[in-house]
């Protein structure tokens, strides 16, 4: 199957789309050897070898989510040279970077992941999902200047969406965003002739940093995950490396004498595992004699194809999450 390069590198939880687009863009990303700098470059998922600093890019085992209290003076992203970064503070053995942007100075909510897909519905503008944060300023904020907050303004750059913002106390005020611009909120207190003291992002969506400390993280909840996935438009799709392992991290499979401790042999002491002829003497071949085992094409013509055209072939995670 043919996807463009950026999301590739997004599904395999590399980075978000458009950081993926300044990696090609900057020359750090191969396909079969070859420095891709073209946006919108498309790659055969099943083909083409991707490698992003000379490590090939695979799916992940596991899809994680994770919120994080980020502190102040903690940057948001992946590696900064010389400062610690949010991505320091989450302890886990698998890849995982940081969704939108957080300032060094503010503290507050930050969602971590290696989704791709939940990543770009949560950071391009078109999706408009909420954001909440709570603002201490240095001066007294007037109600003017609050409407005007709540009506948008102009920016350098663009005219901000109308914000949904509430008065908590003379130099505090809560507000509600649906979009995510560059120091936004402390640009916006600027053009109303103040200056934010204190930002603390508490809401995305429905994940509430509630009492988690500051510089803690926690996995989110099964029913956040639900809730979350229905509000963004992932509601209903199949995610099959979100399922839980068979097994815990760094534990060891079990031999089959632990399964045959845990839940008896099966097979009598000395007995010897049965070949497919004794199998077919107990049960019945399943060809006739002389019979050679149907290809592919006449299988599926019999009985339908077992994947739909273009339909890549399930993870093992997937297939024993249904079986169950």
């Amino acid at each position: 199957m043919l996807i463009r390069l950026q999301k590739y590198m997004s599904e395999r939880g590399i980075c978000s789309r458009r950081r993926a687009e300044q990696f090609i863009v900057s020359g750090k990303i191969k396909v079969n050897g070859i420095i891709v700098t073209t946006l919108g470059t498309k790659v055969d998922t099943d083909n083409d070898v991707v490698t992003y600093h000379n490590d090939v890019v695979r799916n992940p085992d596991r899809l994680h989510y994770i919120m994080l209290h980020k502190p102040a003076g903690i940057v948001t992203s992946c590696s900064q040279p010389g400062a610690p970064t949010v991505v320091d503070l989450v302890k886990i053995k698998d890849r995982v970077y940081p969704v939108g942007r957080l300032d060094k100075d503010s503290t507050g909510l930050l969602l971590l992941t290696n989704d791709g897909d939940l990543a770009f519905r949560l950071m391009h503008p078109r999706f408009q999902h909420e954001k909440e944060y709570i603002v201490d300023t240095v001066d007294p904020i007037t109600e003017g200047a609050l409407q005007k907050l709540r009506q948008g303004m102009r920016l350098t750059d663009a005219r901000t969406q109308p914000a949904k913002v509430f008065k908590l106390a003379l130099r505090r005020f809560r507000i509600v965003l649906r979009e995510g611009r560059n120091r936004q909120i402390r640009r916006m207190c600027q053009k109303v002739g103040n200056e934010v003291k204190r930002l603390k992002r508490i809401r995305i969506e429905n994940i509430v940093i509630g009492s988690l400390p500051m510089g803690a993280w926690r996995v989110l909840t099964g029913e956040e995950k639900e809730v979350l996935f229905e509000r963004i438009g992932l509601a209903g799709q199949t995610r099959p490396a979100a399922q839980e392992p068979t097994r815990k991290p760094g534990q060891a499979r079990k031999t089959n004498q632990t399964r045959a401790a845990e839940h008896g042999p099966t097979r009598k002491p000395g007995q010897a595992r049965k070949t497919n002829q004794t199998r077919a003497a107990e049960h019945g071949p399943t060809r006739k004699p002389g019979q050679t085992r149907k290809p592919k094409q006449t299988r599926a013509a019999e009985h339908g194809p077992t994947r739909k055209p273009g339909q890549t072939r399930k993870p093992n995670q997937t297939r024993r999450s249904r079986s169950r």
